[in-house]
């Protein structure tokens, strides 16, 4: 059968989800370093697909739902939101658990009859649109052939590609272990690096005004 060239995505759910055990002392603010905020707030996704699962896909989305406010309350600012400072203009994530967004669907065909050689039809389709403040969207779409995605979907200003990469290792590490090998939660790190570079850039008043890098194309 040749490959499909557009296919529907349905969703069946969409909840939200907040960690179950927030840090204590976690600043209610945390600041964005200038090198993120050079590019400015946009979405960012990681597609990872699975084969089908032996206990099946609702026992997978089970799991999930599950382990979510625990791994929240370790990477902390993804239950949050990027949120824009009404002063200065300049975005900041407020870690507020506002919860995370879970998402269920299902896809109408196998994951055989994909044609992922274009990207825009496949995995467009399978990365599903969400709001740009929610700082991180877990969807999990369900294949014809009992095969699954799992999206991670977040904002540019909390993780570049490589912090991208490292949300579904450390979320595989905690399913299968129930913990995470490193002591100290990625929040209070990312907090102690920001800040510093956030002070910095606070020191000179031109930083009070705040405008995204903009692509103009030469011709």
């Amino acid at each position: 059968m040749p490959p499909f060239g557009r296919f529907d995505v349905e969703v069946t759910a969409r909840t939200l989800v907040r960690a179950s055990d927030p840090p204590r002392g976690f600043p209610a603010v945390l600041p964005v370093s200038n090198l993120d905020m050079i590019l400015g707030s946009f979405n960012i996704s990681l597609i990872v697909m699975y084969p089908k699962p032996e206990a099946g896909f609702a026992a997978v989305a089970a799991a999930v739902r599950a382990a979510l406010p625990a791994f929240l309350s370790r990477f902390f600012p993804f239950a949050g939101r990027v949120v824009v400072d009404a002063v200065t203009g300049i975005p900041e994530v407020a870690c507020n658990n506002a919860g995370a967004e879970l998402v269920v669907a299902d896809a109408g065909v196998a994951l055989a009859d994909v044609d992922f050689a274009d990207a825009d039809r496949s995995f467009g389709a399978i990365q599903l649109p969400y709001e740009q403040g929610v700082a991180l969207s877990l969807q999990l779409v369900r294949f014809k052939c009992g095969g699954f995605s799992m999206s991670w979907g977040t904002n540019h200003l909390l993780v570049d590609g490589h912090g991208l990469t490292s949300l579904p290792n450390a979320w595989a590490e905690l399913l299968r272990t129930g913990g995470l090998s490193k002591k100290k939660p990625l929040g209070a790190t990312l907090h102690r690096l920001l800040s510093k570079l956030y002070s910095a850039s606070m020191d000179d008043a031109s930083s009070t005004t705040y405008a995204p890098y903009t692509w103009t194309e030469h011709s």
